[in-house]
């Protein structure tokens, strides 16, 4: 089980403009915690990627899966990011 106060501020931290979540979903047993998004661009998803690798608070973070959308006149792609939560 997470200390969901503390995951939820050190993802607030870590979280680039351009970047919002979705969905929050632990995953194995809570070994694994899924992170659901969206992002303007790519850039922004890096930059998310990047944020959590320099966290001491996550690990083995993988891009598991991305989607690209348009809806209207606004553009921007879907992602999914699987990490271990390493802190207490």
């Amino acid at each position: 089980s997470y200390d969901w106060l503390a995951l939820l501020a050190n993802l607030e931290l870590l979280v680039p403009e351009g970047v919002v979540l979705k969905r929050l979903e632990p995953a194995d047993k809570g070994a694994v915690l899924k992170l659901s998004a969206s992002a303007r661009n790519l850039s922004a998803v890096r930059k998310f990627i990047e944020s959590l690798e320099s966290s001491s608070f996550f690990s083995e973070i993988f891009l598991t899966e991305q989607t690209f959308m348009k809806e209207g006149e606004q553009k921007g792609l879907n992602f999914s990011v699987t990490c271990k939560v390493t802190a207490p």
